[in-house]
């Protein structure tokens, strides 16, 4: 159009104008094009990188699952010898096999018990995470008493508190606690926990308390005055394989999959898990609420 008005132009003047807006209509046009070739390459190169995001996806998906059935299988096969040395080593302290001669044999059998243990509770938390990414962690909800439960758990879990040179201290208030849950699967959380304090409070006390709140749920603290947690760090807690920062200095068991596995046990049961401290070398406490019946 402006090609014509340009060649039809009457005047010098006129031709000069038509010329002028013919030269700018060129430009728009040759930029159009380009900002169009541009943006077709750019539409081609996110196709070209999306499709292999799609499939690093994939692969790793896949990595994922091969990684998490490796160690579901490993798990399952250390689980077995480990239960033998834990169970024999358990019967030579006994007695089982006659009085042990010497004290210093005690110590290493008693050192072979301690490190069993230590290994069965990590082979489990491993099975458990397992389950739990595959969805195939089982609860068998029923009525009972959480009293006696944590009752259990406590007189199990002092004689590892009272060894350590702590002072330990459980309140249990006088209410009725027949509970509607997985009793095996709150004696986890409670051990877990207890098992978390006695971990990394060097040296003062532990307490734990269990009462019903003004809601009516069940709600169990357990306090400590060890190595604290800062205040940047209790929001990574409850995450898979997260430690605070300290934590390896205190104690170089931790696996970083004990809260994150009671986490995921408190939300199949609709509760909720927090921690609070003070800061470092202030303690800590955990909180745990869970309703009366979870159905």
């Amino acid at each position: 159009m402006e090609i014509i008005r340009t060649l039809t132009s009457e005047t010098l003047r006129e031709q000069i104008i038509n010329g002028g807006l013919l030269i700018v209509v060129i430009l728009f046009g040759i930029l159009l094009i380009r900002g169009i070739i541009k943006e077709v390459r750019t539409r081609e190169r996110m196709e070209n990188l999306a499709e292999e995001l799609a499939t690093a996806n994939a692969r790793l998906h896949m990595l994922d699952q091969q990684k998490t059935e490796f160690v579901s299988i490993a798990s399952h096969q250390l689980r077995t010898p480990l239960t033998a040395i834990k169970g024999y080593s358990s019967m030579l302290l006994e007695g089982s096999f006659g009085q042990i001669a010497q004290e210093k044999m005690r110590e290493a059998i008693d050192r072979i018990f301690d490190s069993s243990q230590r290994l069965v509770v990590i082979v489990n938390d491993l099975l458990n995470v397992s389950r739990i990414e595959h969805g195939r962690m089982k609860y068998d909800f029923n009525t009972f008493d959480m009293r006696q439960t944590a009752e259990t758990v406590i007189n199990e879990t002092r004689p590892l508190i009272e060894k350590k040179g702590l002072i330990f201290n459980a309140v249990i208030t006088n209410d009725n606690y027949k509970i509607t849950a997985d009793s095996g699967k709150l004696s986890q959380v409670i051990y877990n926990l207890l098992d978390n304090a006695i971990k990394y409070t060097p040296q003062g006390s532990i307490s734990f308390e269990m009462k019903k709140n003004q809601k009516g749920n069940l709600l169990m603290s357990i306090k400590d005055t060890g190595i604290g947690i800062p205040k940047t760090e209790i929001g990574k807690l409850f995450k898979k394989f997260s430690r605070a920062k300290d934590a390896a200095r205190t104690s170089t068991t931790g696996t970083g999959l004990g809260l994150y596995i009671v986490d995921k046990i408190i939300q199949a049961h609709k509760g909720r898990i927090w921690a609070e401290s003070d800061g470092k070398g202030k303690g800590s406490a955990f909180y745990v609420e869970v309703p009366m019946n979870v159905l």
